[in-house]
């Protein structure tokens, strides 16, 4: 039985735009928009999923076919369409349907379970199992790895998006200073040496970081935002992503 759902925007007309646009725009948009939408769930997805799956003793190919089959039964069942944006995250969503899922699919029976005349999500594991061999052996927990990913692929997103920005602004050139400063990463140089190499004042330097980090929290809590149904939960996942990336 899934978890009771609501629709009721969040008190003080926060994250108006973001909160759950994708499930939204799956059930009242154009069919480009609800092809959009679901682009940016996969994408945002696949490689938590995939992680979870290796993690769970499935073997390379299993894993790949266990994450196509996952979002193509989402599509051809349309069941992203039928959920309602809960008090709670998407997260969950994507983890309990998943498991249910292992659950009732074992590798004899995927290939069988496929209709010829309906096409794979064209998902591209690319460098999905090398990223996978960088996750901590002292993880066990496939949850823990799913989340973990999660968390990396936020943090990616929201620095893709920032590097647009920087590269639009014309700046690209203080963005691959400036990045290493993000809460994720960490810098070899100093900030004297930092600024020295873009040819401006430490002051200055100090005045384009705090900027960079206070849009690149904007850009994370709207990333989050797309599948956080309230304002509560979203400081809740922020507090949970930070933490995952520190650990």
């Amino acid at each position: 039985m899934p978890p009771a759902f609501s629709d009721d925007p969040p008190p003080n007309g926060l994250f108006p735009t973001t909160q759950w646009t994708l499930i939204r725009k799956l059930r009242e948009g154009t069919d480009e928009q609800a092809r959009a939408a679901l682009e940016n769930f996969c994408q945002a997805y696949w490689y938590p999923v995939y992680a979870y799956c290796r993690r769970s003793g499935f073997p390379i190919e299993t894993a790949e076919d266990l994450t196509q089959t996952y979002f193509q039964q989402l599509i051809g069942y349309d069941s992203m369409k039928k959920v309602e944006p809960e008090r709670g995250r998407l997260r969950y969503f994507v983890l309990s349907s998943l498991k249910r899922l292992i659950a009732n699919h074992l590798r004899h029976e995927l290939a069988a379970k496929r209709k010829p005349d309906q096409p794979l999500l064209s998902l591209s594991f690319g460098g999905g199992e090398d990223a996978y061999l960088r996750e901590p052996a002292s993880i066990a927990d496939p949850v823990s790895i799913f989340d973990r990913a999660w968390a990396e692929r936020v943090m990616a997103r929201a620095e893709e998006s920032l590097r647009s920005e920087f590269e639009i602004a014309g700046t690209s050139g203080h963005f691959a200073v400036l990045r290493n400063f993000l809460p994720h990463r960490t810098s070899s140089l100093s900030h004297a040496e930092s600024a020295e190499r873009l040819g401006i004042t430490d002051g200055a330097f100090r005045l384009h970081l705090h900027r960079m980090r206070k849009r690149f929290v904007i850009l994370v809590e709207e990333e989050i935002g797309q599948f956080v149904s309230d304002p509560a939960a979203l400081r809740e996942e922020i507090a949970y992503l930070v933490d995952l990336i520190m650990t």
